[in-house]
């Protein structure tokens, strides 16, 4: 996780992201953001700076070696995905192909 997802994730008063990827999107593969309160029992749990990511192992597989990031300028604030290994992104920032 970046520096800036973690600086937003305090900023919201947020202590988990969780990940969940699932199949759509224009280059086969989506991923959205949930922010829990709790974990639950089946989540895979990574933790930064007190941070935790949470995911299944579905969406580990797509994302493993990923980096959770933050971004904010004048078209839009989001948390998006980073991964050199996708083949393929699209300008949604949601949609990819691995």
């Amino acid at each position: 996780m970046s520096e800036s997802a973690i600086e937003r994730l305090d900023l919201l008063g947020k202590k988990f992201i969780r990940v969940k990827i699932f199949f759509g999107g224009c280059n086969g593969f989506k991923y959205k953001f949930e922010f829990p309160e709790a974990k639950l029992d089946e989540d895979i749990v990574f933790e930064n700076n007190g941070k935790c990511v949470l995911t299944d192992s579905f969406s580990l597989t797509k994302i493993d070696e990923s980096i959770i990031d933050f971004v904010e300028n004048l078209m839009e604030e989001k948390f998006f995905i980073s991964k050199k290994d996708f083949k393929r992104v699209c300008h949604c920032g949601t949609s990819f192909k691995a």
